[in-house]
């Protein structure tokens, strides 16, 4: 029963490492995640936003055309590489415990939006500001967000010892039990729940 309960929280603290605490699978992620058109209306909303409160004041009038361009945008190459870029570094600021705030920079996301609205308005691509990506998006300065990310790295060592602690717990009980089989159809079933 001991070797069950460390195989399935030393499975869970396994897939963590992989798949969480890797700063190019975490990355990986959150460029897939701009496949989904609710997350590019999300990050194009505050770009848009960013635009026309730093641009000319006609730019407002531009708002649909720039939202929808730069959602378009938001599916290129260049926006992935961005995306994964930013998220690497917002990996790095969680699990490598560097400052008191998560915040994300999307840096050169003006040449990929100015190019973009470039292809569908020449004039409105003019009055962009050319410092879009260089703000700061924070994402959180919740002291117990912070402190819940960065239990990382004990996670990441229980994600190595855990399952092989609950392989010698599973096979000592079934090396060291009385009735072998019936051990070994224990163990089976309750890794099997």
């Amino acid at each position: 029963m001991v070797g069950a309960v460390l195989a399935l929280v030393g499975g869970a603290a396994l897939y963590a490492r992989a798949e969480i605490f890797d700063a190019d699978a975490f990355a990986g992620h959150a460029a897939q995640t701009l496949e989904e058109d609710e997350v590019r209306e999300a990050l194009a909303e505050p770009i848009v936003d960013q635009a026309i409160d730093s641009g000319p004041g006609e730019l407002i009038n531009a708002e649909p055309l720039l939202l929808s361009v730069v959602e378009g945008a938001l599916e290129s190459k260049q926006a992935e590489a961005l995306v994964r870029r930013g998220a690497r570094k917002v990996h790095k600021a969680i699990f490598d415990k560097e400052g008191e705030q998560i915040a994300l920079t999307l840096g050169n996301a003006d040449v990929v939006v100015t190019e973009a609205v470039e292809s569908v308005s020449p004039e409105i691509a003019k009055q962009l500001p050319r410092d879009l990506g260089d703000r700061l998006l924070t994402i959180t300065e919740s002291d117990l967000a912070l402190t819940g990310a960065r239990v990382s790295e004990d996670v990441r060592i229980l994600g190595l010892v855990l399952p092989l602690l609950a392989l010698i717990s599973l096979v000592g009980s079934v090396a060291l039990g009385p009735d072998r089989r019936a051990a070994l159809l224990l163990v089976s079933a309750s890794l099997a729940v």
